[in-house]
């Protein structure tokens, strides 16, 4: 695999894990539930993050 495929795979799980974490935020936001819309939005967060930095593009790769 090179070292593109292997960013795009990385980038991929990334994507993974935002959406699970949309889909915990929307559910928590409907029945009210604190902590399921709390582990939604850090899931979120750390999934358009893991998205981002794989597939940001720098000079050296």
């Amino acid at each position: 695999m090179r070292k593109s495929e292997t960013r795009i795979a990385i980038a991929l799980f990334g994507a993974v894990i935002w959406l699970g974490g949309l889909y915990a935020a929307v559910l928590g936001l409907i029945y009210d539930h604190q902590t399921e819309f709390g582990y939604g939005v850090f899931g979120v967060s750390v999934g358009v993050a893991i998205l981002v930095i794989a597939l940001n593009r720098s000079d050296s790769s």
